[in-house]
């Protein structure tokens, strides 16, 4: 599937390999992102000098019992009853920020390089009209990533599912 995603944007195919952090590693000059979940595969891929920062992820919708059960470490402060107060429920507040941070860390990867909690970054802004939100991550991780420490990650609430995209250029 990424494979074909960079064919549209010209490429010629190449082999998207795994990285020792089972990262896809992207061809010079690309960048994307890969996400499933049951029988659903998503891949988005773009020039890495106009987007460097690409990151998606799709999700089942969590139950109220899970949600409960992970919410204390997806979710800190204010940030899931900013989604509450414009009409999610719980457990869908907790589905899109796990899943928002989830492509946040995907976006942002390959600049960081290693691995992080969901504590360092935390969702500042939520749009339910425009299914939008806006993450923060902590500056001692922004600053590997060309100084940028908000992203804005657009939302696609479906019935079964909830999917989850960062595009970004190089500023918000």
């Amino acid at each position: 599937m990424a494979s074909l995603s960079m064919s549209v944007l010209s490429v010629v195919e190449q082999k998207v390999l795994i990285g020792s952090h089972r990262e896809p590693l992207w061809p010079q000059d690309m960048t994307g992102a890969i996400s499933h979940t049951g029988a659903r595969a998503v891949a988005l891929v773009a020039e890495q000098a106009v987007h460097p920062f690409v990151g998606i992820d799709v999700e089942h919708w969590l139950d109220a019992v899970t949600a409960a059960e992970i919410e204390s470490q997806i979710c800190q402060g204010r940030e899931l009853m900013l989604l509450i107060e414009q009409g999610l429920k719980r457990e869908e507040a907790t589905s899109l920020i796990f899943s928002a941070k989830e492509s946040l860390f995907k976006a942002t990867f390959p600049f960081i390089g290693r691995y992080f909690g969901f504590e360092s970054a935390c969702v500042v802004e939520f749009d339910r009209t425009d299914q939008t939100l806006v993450l923060a991550l902590e500056p001692s991780l922004a600053r590997h990533c060309l100084g940028q420490n908000l992203f804005r990650c657009e939302c696609f609430l479906q019935a079964s599912t909830v999917t989850t995209v960062i595009l970004s250029s190089s500023r918000r």
